[in-house]
């Protein structure tokens, strides 16, 4: 057990790899505008790549979402009480979340949704991000390779002043954050 300055780490540390800034100009704009589901028993290793992509959907695996509106939030930590005596609590983990919002809004999404919203459980997601395309690294996707649960539904107001949309929060549990790759290519609109 190591002592350094005024933290104690139990030499369990990993090295932290060097901070890249963004190239002038490049900082990359938000919003993911599709998504595909990946079923709990999918056999995806490479979310980059679209002839893998296509073979989950194919034999049904995954289910592609187009057209929809898609954010990620701020994750909330989960900490338990430290072992150490005035000490701060440790984190453990993040609770993660994010935002779908469909406005393809007809009888057959209201039942795909009541499904998705059911209580079903999904082994991961690739999210495309819509700001990316015209970046100098070419279009990207975020990839949740954990165990997804959306709930939500299709509220509508009294008033005929905003379109009707499926609003589904999504969650999932891990302490690392999904992770950032090249889009697979011709996937997604």
């Amino acid at each position: 057990m190591a002592a350094n300055g005024n933290c104690l780490n139990y030499d369990c540390v990993e090295e932290l790899p060097d901070h890249l800034p963004v190239e002038c100009g490049q900082e990359l704009l938000a919003g993911g505008s599709g998504i595909v589901l990946l079923e709990c028993n999918n056999q995806l290793t490479d979310p980059t790549s679209a002839a893998q992509v296509l073979a989950e959907i194919a034999a049904g695996r995954a289910n592609k979402i187009d057209g929809v509106k898609i954010g990620i939030d701020l994750p909330a930590p989960v900490e338990v009480d430290s072992n150490t005596v005035g000490a701060t609590q440790d984190l453990v983990t993040y609770n993660r979340s994010g935002t779908l919002i469909d406005g393809n809004v007809n009888s057959n999404n209201v039942n795909l949704y009541d499904i998705i919203g059911g209580g079903r459980k999904f082994g991961g997601a690739i999210i495309y991000i819509k700001g990316t395309e015209d970046s100098n690294q070419g279009a990207q996707c975020f990839y949740i390779d954990a165990a997804i649960q959306f709930t939500g539904g299709l509220p509508m107001k009294n008033n005929n002043d905003e379109y009707m949309t499926f609003q589904y929060i999504f969650k999932w549990r891990k302490k690392t954050m999904q992770s950032m790759a090249a889009a697979p290519a011709g996937i997604f609109n």
